[in-house]
């Protein structure tokens, strides 16, 4: 195994001992490509020589540019063979951009000359110290932006650097570091901070990407989470060509995908969706023929009480309607007595048609403890729509987790 020095770095440049592998950025609704990643590795005998070694030793002896433009020749050239609909991310160093021997239009250039637009290109700008002129990096960067490549900023999250980065360089693309995404399925910390940048990147309409997913439970919790594209292990390691990841993962990322939509779409389902009609009166009907439906049908527990303009009028309940009638004295018991005579200016609980069911089910349960477990009555527009027992509500919202 040898050990990285300045005259090995200078061997595998001139040598062209670098070879460029691709990792696949897919959706994580459907396992489709978005684009590649260009990754570099030292290839020959100095194998072992990572090559974040590499860059290390570029910044000591003051060459990053030598290293970034011998990387991104490399993979603009193999490119050219990429799926035409994929971009390809390369990784540049901030402090590329600001070496004086970098050449503006070297890429642009670089790619016409395989057929490549700039459209094609994401550049995916990286730190590893701290770059003083963002003004000049800004600039740049707009620079770039102006030429139509589109820029994405790594390792966000990592820390306030990265955070300010994202706030002042305004990319197209972002992607969370992968401290984040890893064992993101056993943090509540780590969840919490990916769910507010879901909502940062949706807001300002930058597309995010989540690095690093090395398990189905990591990337079960980023789709629920509703980050939209992922790249790491799990999905598909990087490769000297461009391929798809495989049908299981594809199918996987689907079904993941599908039951959390699933679940989501139970979780705002209208409060209407789950109600059924039920037994209905006229209000004009009379209480003594209430009283022998409720008695005929042990089945029956509730009737709505609804004119012929579906307004509804009240709700009967048949413990509380059935006690309240035997226990009158038989000269009450009026066979002419209309419904609508006993439920006049009674206060009746209902639920709009539209209340999501969480929303609905704590509207039920804010009632007096006596009728908190009592069905209720749903109403678009004071129009009856039908009943939902709380037996039902309770048993959806159950599925729904």
């Amino acid at each position: 195994m040898y050990s990285l020095n300045e005259t090995i770095f200078a061997e595998i440049i001139e040598k062209k001992k670098l070879k460029p592998y691709f990792q696949p950025i897919v959706s994580l609704r459907n396992g489709k490509v978005l684009a590649y990643e260009a990754l570099s590795r030292v290839t020959g005998k100095y194998e072992d020589i990572s090559i974040g070694d590499m860059f290390d030793m570029a910044t000591k002896l003051d060459c990053p540019w030598r290293l970034d433009k011998l990387c991104r020749s490399l993979a603009i050239k193999q490119a050219s063979k990429k799926p035409k609909q994929a971009k390809l991310f390369l990784n540049v160093d901030s402090h590329v951009l600001l070496d004086a021997e970098f050449k503006q239009g070297f890429t642009r250039d670089s790619l016409r000359k395989y057929n490549l637009e700039t459209r094609d290109v994401v550049f995916e700008i990286t730190e590893r110290s701290d770059v003083e002129n963002k003004d000049l990096l800004l600039s740049l960067i707009r620079h770039y932006e102006s030429q139509g490549f589109a820029i994405a900023i790594d390792d966000i999250g990592s820390g306030y650097s990265g955070l300010n980065r994202l706030n002042y360089l305004n990319p197209q693309y972002v992607k969370i570091d992968y401290e984040l995404v890893h064992n993101i399925q056993k943090s509540k910390a780590q969840s919490s901070i990916v769910r507010l940048m879901v909502n940062y990147c949706r807001e300002m309409h930058h597309v995010l990407i989540a690095e690093g997913i090395e398990s189905k439970e990591e990337l079960a919790c980023l789709i629920e989470l509703g980050v939209e594209y992922g790249q790491g292990f799990y999905l598909a390691k990087p490769k000297e060509t461009f391929e798809n990841i495989s049908e299981s993962v594809q199918k996987t990322i689907k079904y993941l995908y599908d039951d959390t939509k699933h679940k989501k779409e139970k979780h705002f389902r209208k409060i209407a969706s789950i109600s059924k009609a039920g037994i209905v009166l006229y209000p004009e009907s009379t209480v003594k023929h209430a009283y022998n439906l409720f008695m005929t049908d042990s089945k029956i527990q509730e009737i709505a009480v609804v004119d012929r303009k579906s307004h509804l009028h009240g709700v009967l309940c048949r413990k509380n309607f059935i006690q309240d009638y035997e226990n009158q004295d038989a000269s009450a018991k009026d066979t002419t007595l209309k419904l609508e005579d006993i439920i006049a200016n009674k206060p009746r609980f209902c639920v709009a048609a539209k209340e999501p069911l969480k929303r609905a089910a704590r509207q039920a349960m804010s009632r007096p403890e006596r009728e908190c477990y009592d069905a209720f009555a749903v109403v678009d527009d004071n129009r009856y729509c039908g009943m939902v027992t709380v037996r039902d509500l309770v048993r959806t919202l159950a599925e729904g987790e």
